[in-house]
């Protein structure tokens, strides 16, 4: 299985959360949700050194990974607070390190010498304006740019929708920094939900019959590797909501070659580490990417364990890759995880206890994928954890 270690080498401190200062478009959630996701990469960092909340890596997930025969990052960087992350980060770069930034912070914040992959680079990769710098002609969605005047002032057919994105330098993910329109309403309000996008993408909207993450990775030296697809679960409002992995969902062999390009093109400007390209699939059999993430996805974690869980359960193995969060106690729910990881319900990829963190009054989480050894029983053991007062996002 890829690590972290394995794709940056030596002296590179990987940070995946985002500034504290609100400097992303990311739709879900408040800046709690930044910490829990910190954690989820503690099973495939390697040797890496990973900063992570304090909160993020339990007690409890270092003995779920343990029940389920993994193990978790051993040199964790911790913080709590805003003051701890910056100079948790600061002390890294005074020593030498260089920063994976999965999320470009303000200019200014850290010295541009310390990003691992060039600050400037981040931004021109995730920008949605430049999506066709970096995908094959004919690969994407129709599409203009234009200014928000002009956007905002953009006609609606009836019975048609349009998807505006906003043209940001900061990071966008989860169908942050996207409205899909379809009244003359949708189009007024799309100003304010995209406030400080100075130029829109106007996108036609396709009819997918299918949306799928198809992710890749890039190392130090410019090697590229197919890592997996993961199907998405995406709500009308266009948000995502988990995803699914296993042989009912194979992955178009056109969406693989658009990749592997894309991929290429990114590892020769110097980029390094996961992206995931989101796709999808259209009635007559074509394949359009239309969104490029240059960090880790949701459902990077899964898919990189995916091999390891389907040689556990059989070929015909399915894992729902999900957001837990629920209304018990934290001792509760770490009690339902544990025993749920014993009978080899759940796979954990990240737990998260408030009461460690400055964030007292959240809900505790989990991160992982509930499997089955096909997509019926997985799916039913879905439905029995949410009875045990569950929810899945």
């Amino acid at each position: 299985m890829l690590t972290l270690a394995d794709l940056y080498g030596p002296g590179v401190v990987y940070n995946p959360r985002t500034s504290w200062d609100g400097h992303h478009m990311l739709r879900r959630g408040d800046d709690s949700v930044r910490d829990v996701m910190s954690g989820t990469v503690v099973t495939y960092s390697g040797r890496a050194e990973l900063v992570c909340a304090r909160a993020a890596l339990p007690a409890a997930m270092r003995e779920l990974a343990g029940i389920a025969g993994i193990s978790c990052s051993e040199t964790p960087l911790f913080y709590n607070t805003a003051e701890e992350f910056a100079s948790v980060l600061r002390s890294a770069i005074e020593r030498g390190n260089r920063i994976a930034f999965q999320h470009v912070h303000p200019p200014g914040a850290f010295p541009e010498s310390a990003y691992c992959v060039p600050r400037e680079l981040l931004i021109r990769l995730n920008d949605k304006a430049n999506l066709p710098d970096w995908a094959p002609d004919g690969s994407f969605p129709a599409r203009r740019v234009v200014s928000m005047e002009e956007a905002a002032g953009w006609p609606i057919e009836p019975g048609k929708r349009v998807v505006f994105k906003g043209s940001t330098a900061r990071s966008t993910g989860a169908g942050g920094a996207v409205v899909i329109a379809s009244t003359p309403d949708d189009v007024r309000s799309m100003p304010e939900q995209l406030e400080g996008c100075s130029r829109i993408v106007v996108e036609s909207f396709e009819p997918f019959a299918r949306t799928m993450c198809v992710t890749w990775a890039a190392d130090q030296n410019g090697k590229v590797t197919y890592v997996g697809s993961a199907d998405q679960v995406v709500t009308p409002e266009g948000a995502y909501s988990g995803s699914w992995v296993g042989p009912d969902f194979p992955v178009p062999e056109p969406a693989l070659v658009i990749g592997e390009e894309i991929m290429r093109r990114a590892a020769h400007a110097g980029y390094v580490g996961f992206a995931g390209f989101d796709m999808g699939l259209l009635p007559d059999g074509r394949v359009l990417v239309f969104d490029l993430n240059f960090r880790l996805c949701a459902s990077t974690g899964i898919l990189l364990w995916y091999p390891e869980i389907r040689d556990r359960n059989g070929p015909d193995t399915h894992a729902r890759a999900l957001s837990i969060t629920t209304s018990l106690p934290y001792a509760a729910m770490v009690d339902l995880a544990r025993e749920a990881v014993r009978q080899g319900i759940l796979w954990p990829l990240g737990c998260f206890d408030p009461a460690l963190s400055v964030w007292s009054g959240r809900k505790p989480a989990l991160r992982g994928a509930v499997v089955g050894r096909n997509r019926a029983e997985t799916e039913a053991r879905c439905e029995a954890l949410r009875r045990l007062g569950l929810s899945f996002a």
